[in-house]
């Protein structure tokens, strides 16, 4: 930029001072010509003038004689030619010239010098005129005339006071030295404009050049951050004006600096925030958020890690805990969520306090964790079982007084050649499925019999699946069983509860062989569908037969059903393509299912309702059920679970907890169901607690849609039950 700023500077300078060179020199090329005019005249007219006088001093030494002084005159090579005429006629006296020298003129015949002489006779003036050029324009001669100032003689002895004289001088050697001393001043003028332009010249380049070196030297200090940038010290011309431009270009550069100083500070917090959350992520997205354990994801990585890593010659395996905290859904209900939070934080701090630094506990779930341990003997794995299941035993103080009392139960497992840590928590799964079986609080280990008891449990949702899926009325593995219920008051059955049965290959599998399976494999919601839609189809069939007394069918509904939703549309289908009555149908639900959100089952609930069906509270007292929970759903039948049935007569307490609630729905205006009757001494003791309606083998098992409707056209008494008064 300095050597172009240079540049620039130089053009815009040089060309100036050239242009302003030239025209000093032609003026002073004018001005000497016009001084060599003037001197010229000045010069001549001086030599003319003395010429004159000399010619007056040489008549006046000649004692008057005009001849003898132009004699002497005729020497000198400066004068052309020289003329006396004397008296009022004009009479010639003498006249020279350089060729002629001197000779006496009578008459004169040179026209310009007659005109002189005769304009010279007439003037009064004592000075002489001085005439520069002749007539034919030649600029080396000066004329000369006027009185003589002293008599003159001539050759006939006669004075002529009035005489007057013209002398014609050569100047040439007068110009030629004027036209020398003025081409001299030409040149040294010329010389001292070239210098001064020079000078000048040299002087503004430096002077620049010492600039642009101070303005190079302040933009390496301003870059270098050592001095601030001051245009005002360059001036206005061009380089303050490049000074101006470069402070204005360190201003922007300053503003973009401090913009990207702000924003490369905005970036890096922008990403270190993004890092921390980045971090934090992965760290959310292998570790449990309530207690700080590792997830089933990093619990997956390092048992993975434990299995690559093992000698398979040595009797040590990496093993699997899994620990289950014993009916800790009961913790929640009863003290709240909140102290549900501390438990499980107290119990998985107790986990990672007993286990080594090398082991890694993780929470799976809700109350379950995984404990991986690092290569153990089985001994030493099941003493650490033990050693878990009694720390977690230690009541869990939460102040106030209130103790928290827990217990768990762990399944083992060791991890074998080839194994993914999928296969090893699903063994240690297995395995603590058989330690709550063996009564819970306890530890059980993985064996062969419990994979063929999962390869037969798998093998059996397939058939359950392909059961479900193939189901077609007249052509299926699914049946509907109607158990009878019965109107203890009447002595009547009333109605019947539906119950799924599968006949497979023949032989008719329990439901609680395949229930829990359909609930667990989520086959629950289409089985439930079936379900609806073959005993309302029975319903109809029956309100058809039996139209002036047609049975009460009463049909189960799971919580998993009601959670898939839809269930009110199923409904609604079913009254209508069966053209059902929904007075004479009945849906029952258990309170677990509608204690999980009460509010979305309310809304359900009503939904139902609004079909014109009956709702009935399936087990009741088996959880939380209060008179709050029957105000709080629209129930219109109470079904009492046969635990409390199966007692009466010989448990007090059972007594009196069915008559507690055989009253609070009398008072409710609801229907009372009790379940479970199977002996003549619980049928009398309901008929005495005033329950409305029994069930159970007492009266019928479960019975076919064909051998029910035969019953139920009977009537009670083909199943001969014994009632007594």
């Amino acid at each position: 930029m300095s050597t172009r700023l240079r540049r620039s500077l130089s053009f815009k300078v040089v060309v100036p001072i050239a242009i302003a060179t030239v025209l000093v020199v032609g003026a002073l090329a004018w001005w000497t010509n016009q001084q060599a005019k003037d001197d010229l005249r000045s010069e001549s007219s001086s030599s003319a003038g003395s010429a004159f006088l000399e010619l007056e001093r040489l008549i006046r030494a000649s004692g008057g004689s005009a001849p003898s002084a132009l004699a002497a005159m005729s020497r000198d090579d400066e004068i052309l030619d020289a003329v006396v005429v004397a008296g009022t006629n004009g009479e010639v006296v003498a006249s020279t010239n350089l060729r002629d020298r001197y000779q006496v003129l009578d008459t004169l015949t040179d026209r310009e010098v007659v005109s002189d002489l005769a304009e010279a006779r007439n003037n009064v003036r004592s000075e002489p005129v001085v005439e520069h050029g002749s007539a034919n324009g030649d600029p080396d001669v000066v004329h000369v005339y006027g009185r003589l100032r002293t008599s003159v003689d001539v050759s006939t002895g006669t004075d002529y006071d009035s005489a007057t004289a013209h002398l014609t001088i050569d100047v040439s050697a007068t110009r030629a030295a004027i036209a020398q001393r003025a081409r001299v001043q030409r040149v040294a003028s010329l010389l001292a404009s070239l210098t001064v332009a020079f000078v000048a010249l040299f002087a503004l380049r430096l002077g620049a050049t010492r600039r642009l070196r101070r303005l190079a030297d302040d933009v390496a200090g301003v870059a270098a951050g050592e001095v601030e940038f001051d245009a005002s010290r360059y001036g206005e011309d061009q380089i303050g004006r490049v000074a101006v431009e470069l402070g204005a270009a360190f201003q922007t550069i300053a503003d973009r600096g401090r913009q990207l100083a702000e924003t490369n500070a905005w970036l890096e917090d922008e990403m270190s925030r993004r890092q921390d959350a980045e971090a934090e992520t992965r760290h959310q997205a292998r570790h449990d958020a309530l207690t700080g354990l590792a997830n089933r994801i990093a619990a997956t990585d390092v048992a993975t890690t434990l299995i690559g890593q093992t000698d398979w010659t040595q009797d040590r395996r990496p093993a699997c805990l899994h620990v289950n905290l014993d009916r800790f859904k009961t913790v929640n209900e009863s003290l709240g969520y909140e102290v549900g939070d501390r438990v499980l934080r107290e119990q998985a701090r107790r986990l990672l306090m007993a286990v080594g630094s090398d082991d890694l506990v993780a929470r799976i779930n809700g109350d379950e964790f995984l404990v991986l341990l690092v290569a153990r003997r089985e001994g030493e794995i099941s003493s650490l079982a033990a050693a878990l299941i009694a720390t977690l035993e230690v009541p869990i103080q939460l102040g106030n007084g209130t103790d928290v009392f827990g217990s768990a139960s762990i399944g083992a497992a060791t991890a074998q050649v080839g194994d993914a840590p999928a296969a090893l928590f699903r063994r240690a799964g297995m395995a603590l499925t058989r330690a709550k079986e063996a009564g819970r609080a306890t530890y059980a280990w993985f064996d062969e019999a419990m994979q063929a008891a999962i390869e037969a449990r798998a093998e059996l949702a397939v058939a359950l699946r392909y059961a479900i899926e193939d189901a077609r009325p007249g052509d299926t593995e699914l049946e509907l069983h109607y158990q009878p219920i019965v109107d203890l008051a009447e002595g009547t059955i009333r109605g019947f509860e539906s119950l799924v049965r599968w006949r497979r290959s023949g032989t008719l599998i329990p439901p609680s062989d395949f229930i829990e399976l359909a609930e667990d494999t989520g086959l629950i919601v289409p089985l439930g569908a079936w379900i609806m839609k073959e005993a309302l189809a029975q319903a109809g069939r029956w309100q058809q037969l039996f139209a002036d007394r047609p049975p009460v069918v009463t049909v189960n509904v799971s919580g998993h059903q009601l959670s898939a939703g839809g269930v009110p549309a199923l409904i609604r289908a079913s009254l209508t393509a069966n053209r059902v009555d929904p007075r004479y149908i009945t849906v029952e639900l258990t309170e677990s299912v509608l204690l999980d959100d009460v509010r979305g089952a309310v809304g359900i609930l009503d939904e139902i309702k609004a079909l014109g069906v009956k709702l009935a509270a399936d087990d009741f007292g088996t959880g939380y059920s209060s008179l709050t929970y029957l105000r709080q759903f629209p129930f219109d039948v109470v079904k009492v679970d046969q635990s409390f049935v199966r007692h009466l007569g010989d448990d007090a307490q059972d007594s009196t907890i069915v008559a507690a609630v055989i009253a609070m729905a009398r008072a409710l205006g609801l229907r009372v169901v009790c379940e479970g009757v199977e002996t003549r001494e619980q049928l009398a003791g309901l008929m005495t607690l005033g329950a409305d309606d029994g069930q159970g083998w007492y009266f019928s098992k479960a019975l076919p849609a064909a051998e029910a409707t035969e019953v139920f056209a009977a009537g009670l008494a083909s199943l001969a039950p014994a009632f007594e008064d």
